[in-house]
């Protein structure tokens, strides 16, 4: 691909479709993978418990805390990258261009 292609598809204007619709779009398609998941996660657990009802709650006890302190731990990270690792996507992009 040659630099001028890059370019000219990065000078094109975005799409025209209003911010709030895409933000609600993508409200509602964090929401749905979230209920997903959590649902996914419950079944799991419930499936591996064999419906003894004690290791379900186990499970549960287990799992949602270690899912909260993931995700924080996640974050965490994420704000941390950034500062850490500016150096990172231009070293990368100059490496691709050899």
């Amino acid at each position: 691909m040659d630099r001028s292609e890059v370019l000219v598809d990065a000078s094109a204007p975005p799409d025209s479709a209003p911010a709030p619709k895409r933000l609600l779009q993508a409200i509602w398609y964090v929401v749905f993978a979230d209920l997903t998941m959590s649902t996914d996660n419950i079944l799991a657990i419930a499936g591996a418990s064999k419906g003894s009802v004690p290791l379900i709650v186990f499970g549960l006890a287990v799992s949602i805390p270690f899912v909260v302190f993931s995700a924080n731990l996640l974050a965490d990270l994420m704000t941390g990258i950034p500062r850490r690792f500016t150096w990172a996507a231009p070293s990368s992009a100059e490496w691709a261009e050899r």
